[in-house]
């Protein structure tokens, strides 16, 4: 029996073997139209702009970037903000 692959990558070379997995089927449908790639990358650390940047050069086009609860009280929130939108 095969073991079930995740389709949330914890790591960017989890991400990369997953987004060269994609683009196999891809061209193995003989797609036309590129497919975009949305990632949530799921390391349990706070995303940062080079893990960004490094998911832009795999090919993702789209980030989806989820704070913990505690982004609530304003300081994560912040940081993020700083850390990352500002520097994109």
């Amino acid at each position: 029996m095969e073991q079930q692959r995740s389709a949330l990558p914890h790591s960017l070379d989890e991400a990369r073997t997953l987004i060269s997995r994609l683009r196999e089927y891809a061209r193995a449908a003989e797609r036309t139209r590129p497919i975009e790639v949305t990632l949530s990358l799921r390391t349990g650390k706070p995303l940062t702009a080079d893990d960004v940047r490094r998911m832009a050069e795999l090919g993702v086009d789209r980030t989806l970037a989820g704070l913990p609860i505690k982004a609530l009280e304003g300081s994560e929130l912040e940081r993020f903000r700083a850390e990352i939108i500002d520097k994109l």
